[in-house]
């Protein structure tokens, strides 16, 4: 790409936000090296990667990368033989646990991320080294004392040869300190002394050292302390002799791994700057482009990402298709010059594999070229040398052209006389579209809108202004031209109707009628635009109360299937009691047979034939009364009433809602049904009286429950009776399955579950339990 148009782009601008996102100096580097691709391959290859970083970074909510120094140079020494210092060492291991932390971070990720996986499968592992490194090493001047054994036995002989001479000494300092400056032990060139005054020097003997400024103290070393001292600076050489070694050591292993250090290394670098792109995209709001083969340009709510974010007016523009040159008409100030640079800075973001500020669906073809001719032209006075500037420019660009290209014109022709202008920048147009590019221009001309309304492949846009506010809304609208509002905005400032009126005198008949011409159209399409906002507006609400029909219907459609299997379910738990009590009943008759209490044979058929009657009954459809007026009012707990549709007896549990529901028992089963379903009785639900031979246990409780799919009402009536029937069934423990998703019925339950006078605690599941997807429940 040129260097002109990059400049003029400020693409400048959003590489050095690119390579502020790093977090490596090679991340930087590489960041501010990159330039737009014209290979297809290449750019959706970049573009991919930035979306898989913004994907872990929205999922991880946080990059992976962290500091990390280029160690490139340090291996490659260690390689060729070269002892690396103690400083180098630890940046090496430093690397090399940054690159283990990033690979792990990366392969253990949930998310589709197949390039960064790649990439991450590249990078070293030396855990081994690493750690002995960092076991050997303190800091960039110490190493610790079990570096070696060697090492750990000189430091320890050190420190007894350092405590003799100090004994010594301080024998010394309580002998002699009548001729001692001061009471202390010091250190000079690593040997041991005391201060002595000068004029004693002979009443301690020994070898001076060192002299103050002053002269009056001597720094001596004891005859007795000499053999000692002598033995210190033997053993810190050999110390110093046992840490190069090690470092020679480590360095050798080190430069083992150099390649794959260096191709870690480059991995490293790549994907800082990988997600150098996807936090930029996230803090710009940005989306992956689609790029279209076709050279279609449709920017959807494009914005300017060096222009705030709340201050920016989203644009729509779109070329390639219908038509390849866009003619933008408009007010100074209005926004057509940051329309044009949007359009050039985007296709060079695109081609960089940058996410661009816009919305989802927004397309961009690949250029060859991007071509761009945008100055200051906001002043009325135009010198000669800007005009020559800007043809000196535009010959090199009709020069360069390709069908490939994209061409920004800023106020194209202007700076010199408005004819020739207009004149001039419509054969340059006409050169362009020759050429097959495609072409973005500004103007104030009259002459290039006529050209666009008469021209195949060439299109109107038109920047909107407020001639109410005298301010642009920076709004742009594609295919009708913008008119000049000189005369409008003259009127609002004040000039009168009659200098305007002879200023229309002057304009030629034909600029009157396209002023006039262009004025209607642009309240034609101002309200078609009104027309088309409502209509979206009225199919959008119809889509919506469409769609919550469904849901509801969906919704009532799955309540009756589960109301229907729970009442089956339960209504075969009845006849298995059933059965079971009119076999006790029928062992009991043939006990009272065998002891002469008459022929019972009639009677035990007629039970049996009654259970099977009862059977036929329950396998079918029970006839359902229907309910009638608007039921009960003013209903409490305690209340008895009759079920119509299942003719049965309930009691009422908790009073009727404003919308008529209400909670009612029958049986063991609690049911949700509405006051025109029930109807007041004084008949009271009686219990069946208890056979000694014929009680039967509660039916045994499962160890868990499964309520996906329900909503926090269906789902608290579940848990109501699984729990009844857990307690009945003497179960500790329980699990409810509530699945993950939104969390909605999980915390329902929660709440349900503090009150539950049969729950004694609860907790959610720990890693192969289900975790945050079942809670345990402890019962009472």
């Amino acid at each position: 790409m040129n260097k002109r148009a990059l400049k003029t782009l400020e693409y400048d601008k959003i590489i050095a936000m690119l390579a502020d996102r790093c977090v490596s100096s090679s991340g930087r580097e590489y960041a501010e090296k990159i330039e737009p691709s014209k290979d297809r391959l290449h750019v959706v290859n970049y573009l991919e990667e930035t979306t898989e970083a913004v994907k872990y970074i929205m999922t991880s909510g946080i990059s992976p990368m962290r500091a990390f120094d280029d160690v490139g140079g340090i291996v490659k020494r260690a390689e060729l033989g070269s002892v690396l210092n103690m400083g180098q060492l630890m940046r090496v291991a430093s690397f090399w646990g940054v690159s283990r932390e990033v690979k792990a971070s990366i392969t253990r990720h949930e998310g589709e991320s197949p390039i960064l996986r790649a990439l991450a499968q590249q990078l070293v592992e030396a855990r081994t080294m690493e750690t002995e490194i960092k076991t050997c090493i303190l800091s960039e001047e110490e190493m610790a004392d079990d570096a070696s054994p060697e090492l750990l036995r000189i430091r320890r002989e050190i420190r007894t040869c350092q405590q003799k001479v100090r004994d010594k000494l301080d024998s010394m300092l309580r002998s002699k300190s009548s001729y001692l400056q001061e009471g202390i032990i010091t250190m000079r060139g690593g040997r041991f002394v005391i201060p002595v005054k000068s004029e004693h020097k002979g009443q301690v003997p020994g070898l001076v050292h060192d002299v103050s400024g002053s002269g009056s103290t001597l720094f001596v070393e004891p005859m007795a302390a000499v053999e000692l001292n002598n033995r210190v600076k033997t053993l810190m050489a050999n110390e110093t002799e046992e840490i190069q070694r090690i470092l020679a050591e480590l360095s050798a292993q080190v430069g083992t791994y150099a390649k794959e250090t260096i191709t870690s290394m480059k991995m490293m670098t790549q994907m800082d700057f990988i997600f150098a792109k996807g936090k930029l995209s996230l803090d710009m709001e940005g989306v992956q482009p689609k790029i279209s083969d076709e050279g279609y340009m449709h920017i959807k709510r494009g914005r300017h990402p060096l222009i705030d974010k709340k201050a920016i007016v989203p644009i729509d523009i779109w070329a390639g298709k219908d038509f390849d040159c866009l003619i933008i008409t408009g007010p100074n100030t209005g926004g057509k010059t940051v329309s044009l640079k949007t359009a050039g800075l985007f296709a060079l973001m695109t081609q960089s594999g940058l996410h661009i500020p816009a919305n989802d669906g927004s397309e961009m073809p690949l250029f060859d070229e991007v071509f761009a001719d945008i100055g200051d032209e906001q002043s009325i006075e135009q010198s000669l040398s800007t005009f020559s500037s800007h043809m000196k420019n535009i010959v090199s660009i009709l020069d360069r052209t390709t069908d490939k290209s994209l061409v920004l014109l800023d106020e194209l022709g202007a700076g010199t006389d408005p004819t020739e202008g207009a004149a001039l920048g419509i054969s340059i147009l006409e050169r362009l579209i020759d050429k097959g590019a495609m072409i973005l221009s500004t103007t104030h001309y009259s002459e290039l809108k006529a050209f666009a309304l008469s021209t195949d492949g060439v299109e109107n846009a038109a920047m909107e202004f407020n001639v109410n506010t005298l301010s642009p809304t920076y709004k742009m609208g594609i295919g009708v031209p913008g008119k000049s509002n000189a005369f409008e905005i003259s009127r609002r400032l004040g000039l009168s109707e009659e200098v305007i009126d002879i200023a229309r005198e002057h304009m030629s008949q034909e600029a009157i009628r396209f002023e006039d011409v262009l004025s209607r159209a642009e309240n034609m399409r101002k309200k078609a635009e009104r027309d088309l906002q409502r209509t979206a507006a009225d199919r959008k609400d119809a889509q919506t109360l469409k769609k919550r029909m469904e849901q509801e219907y969906n919704k009532l459609d799955s309540q009756r299937d589960k109301v229907l299997d729970k009442a089956r379910s339960e209504a075969l738990q009845i006849l298995n009691t059933a059965r079971a009590e009119a076999d006790q009943i029928i062992k009991e008759l043939k006990e009272l047979q065998k002891h002469g209490a008459g022929n019972l044979d009639r009677g035990i058929q007629e039970a049996r034939d009654a259970l099977r009657g009862i059977d036929k009954k329950i396998g079918g459809k029970p006839k359902k009364k229907k309910a009638k007026g608007a039921g009960p009012t003013d209903l409490k707990p305690g209340e008895s009433v009759r079920l119509i549709d299942a003719d049965a007896l309930a009691t009422v549990l908790k009073a009727p809602n404003d919308k008529g529901d209400i909670m009612v028992q029958a049986g063991i089963m609690k049911l949700k049904t509405h006051v025109s379903n029930l109807e007041r009785t004084e008949e009271k639900r009686k219990e069946k009286p208890k056979r000694g031979p014929s009680k039967l246990k509660a039916q045994a409780a499962t160890m868990e429950i499964d309520i996906r799919g329900s909503n926090a009402e269906e789902g608290i009536m579940e848990v109501d009776i699984y729990l009844d029937n857990a307690f009945t069934s003497s179960l500790k423990s329980v699990q409810i399955i509530h699945g993950k998703g939104t969390g909605i019925l999980r915390n329902a339950i929660h709440r349900h579950l503090k009150t539950h006078p049969h729950v004694k605690s609860f907790r959610l599941g720990r890693y192969g339990e289900g975790e945050s997807g079942v809670t345990i429940v402890e019962l009472k």
